[in-house]
């Protein structure tokens, strides 16, 4: 076997893996990975009272979700690196 030939062999093997694996993602610059519809509702209430207590609910809510998404991604990379 030539190096040619196991380098071929090693692309293949990634190329399957990231094919098999890998996920489409439509990101723009406005993509966030925890957004959903009820901080989109939180968002709106908060746009139509103009209320700095909806605001902070909001705010709020999203640091908690953010802090679990980032805590949970770094636990994965913990687990995925040993």
């Amino acid at each position: 076997m030539n190096l040619e030939t196991s380098v071929q062999q090693l692309a293949n093997v990634f190329e399957n893996a990231w094919n098999t694996h890998s996920k489409q993602k439509h990101i723009t610059k406005h993509s966030k990975e925890w957004w959903n519809q009820d901080y989109t509702n939180g968002l709106n209430k908060y746009r139509e009272s103009g209320d700095l207590k909806h605001w902070k609910e909001f705010k709020s809510v999203v640091c908690t979700v953010k802090r679990k998404l980032f805590d949970d991604k770094i636990h994965e990379i913990a687990l995925f690196n040993n």
